[in-house]
């Protein structure tokens, strides 16, 4: 549905989706808004009209094994102050734009993610610092596989970014 939108969680806390579907929607499949310390297991949110997973001022949150391809713009969007969250084995391939991007948000920790095959780049850290991405694969992207833009104290371990910009 064109007008409809998957999973929202407005300042919820300990909450836990695991194995859930938003696909198809017109603008995000996961919305954390003001959220803290929930976790995400194994939900798919593909072919949504802009992100497959959007938070915004949310900190402390787990996302382990979820998938998010095929989004209009993003496969996970993380800004405003969303800080200290978890990312393993994620994927975001095939979005429009970007695999992962951090803007304003910072301690957070990826690992094991892959964002292959995006319209722009697959990771990006906008104004975003002490964030840490280990074993993280961003091939095949149309420009970048990493993007830093004024950010510092990142640390990268183990990332693998080939045959980008082709």
């Amino acid at each position: 549905n064109a007008d409809a939108n998957g999973f929202f969680i407005n300042g919820g806390t300990n909450n836990t989706l695991v194995d859930n579907v938003a696909n198809d929607n017109g603008e995000f499949g996961f919305f954390l808004l003001g959220a803290s310390s929930n976790r995400f297991r194994g939900n798919t949110a593909n072919d949504n009209g802009i992100f497959g997973f959007l938070l915004v001022e949310s900190s402390h949150n787990a996302f382990v094994g979820n998938t998010a391809n095929y989004n209009g713009d993003c496969g996970f969007l993380i800004v405003a102050g969303s800080n200290d969250n978890s990312f393993h084995s994620n994927v975001a391939n095939h979005d429009n734009v970007f695999g992962f991007i951090s803007e304003f948000s910072n301690g957070n920790t990826y690992i094991a993610n892959q964002a292959n095959y995006n319209g722009d780049s697959g990771f990006v850290l906008f104004e975003s610092y002490d964030n840490s991405l280990r074993g993280n694969t961003a091939d095949n992207n149309a420009f970048f596989g990493c993007v830093v833009a004024a950010s510092s104290n990142n640390t990268f371990t183990g990332n693998s970014a080939t045959e980008n910009g082709d």
